[in-house]
């Protein structure tokens, strides 16, 4: 780290004293300026950094220095210091210089904060989506894993960035998309805590060059769980229907409005009457006189058996 005495503390030496302080290459050991109230002595001294008025005491204290920067814009001022340091192996950065130096500093320190800032935005936009992402690089590292990744998989992202993706999910086929280099569309998959999901995985490159493989995937779980349902229904449904097809009783049911929905062979045999006759028609079609039963039942929302009517 070169240890760097600053001469100027106006407006100009203030600022870049503040680039100073961040860059790691540079250690400010002393500020010096002719006005004990300038902003930059100021703001040195509450940085606990050495003050002074003179550059000769200010050296001569603080040596050994590597380089000093010069911002007073005194051209004598460094005629001085050329002439005084010439036999000292020390850098000498006049105001021109530091004036560029600061520009092109603060140039870096707004594509960082841009970079950050669009990062950010990319962090809130990853984080928003329901679809889970989970990215690795080259070293089956992971780089990516967002908010709807920990909560379909109950693992919090401080524990899966930087470690392997077979260690904290072993039934990851984002290696294989590594190694084949080839993108896997709507693959289904159950992941550690038993959810369904149906995934894409694609390989990243920067360039020609690849970096990574990417995962991109929906919880299917419940889904999957109203399919199994419904399946279980159909097949009770089934089995209703045959258990009425085949009865020696004549089985008619109506819906709400006393319309037929269904007849057996054995209501068949007993009225004459086929289905065409009877669904979709008045619960009345299969009497000459009277009320249906069927109508009597939606009526009075109560059971009837035969010696009821």
């Amino acid at each position: 780290m070169k240890r760097l005495l600053l001469i100027g503390a106006g407006e100009g030496g203030t600022s870049l004293l503040d680039v100073f302080r961040e860059t790691e290459n540079f250690n400010i050991i002393g500020v010096v300026d002719v006005n004990k109230s300038s902003k930059g002595i100021i703001k040195a001294e509450s940085f606990g950094i050495p003050t002074f008025q003179n550059w000769k005491e200010a050296f001569k204290l603080l040596s050994p220095v590597d380089i000093v920067v010069e911002v007073t814009g005194d051209k004598r001022l460094l005629k001085e210091l050329r002439e005084t340091l010439v036999n000292y192996p020390i850098t000498i950065i006049p105001s021109s210089v530091a004036s560029l130096m600061f520009f092109l500093i603060d140039e870096k320190k707004k594509l960082i904060e841009t970079v950050v800032q669009h990062n950010s935005k990319l962090d809130i936009i990853l984080n928003s989506t329901h679809d889970g992402m989970i990215a690795i690089d080259v070293n089956h590292k992971i780089t990516l894993w967002n908010n709807s990744a920990e909560k379909m998989s109950g693992i919090v992202s401080e524990d899966a960035i930087g470690k392997k993706i077979e260690d904290v999910m072993p039934t990851s086929k984002l290696p294989r998309v590594l190694k084949t280099k080839k993108t896997e569309t709507n693959r289904r998959q159950t992941i550690g805590n038993g959810r369904s999901i149906i995934t894409t995985r694609l390989p990243m490159y920067k360039g020609n060059q690849l970096i990574g493989a990417l995962g991109v995937f929906k919880d299917i779980t419940e889904i999957v769980n109203m399919a199994e349902e419904v399946t279980n229904l159909r097949s009770i449904q089934q089995m209703l229907e045959a258990i009425i097809q085949s009865s020696d009783d004549a089985i008619s049911v109506v819906d709400e409005e006393g319309k037929g929905l269904l007849i057996n062979p054995a209501y068949t045999r007993l009225t004459g009457l086929q289905e065409k006759e009877v669904i979709g028609k008045p619960a009345s079609t299969d009497i000459s006189e009277g009320e249906s039963m069927h109508m009597q039942v939606l009526k009075n929302e109560k059971n009837l058996s035969r010696e009821t009517k």
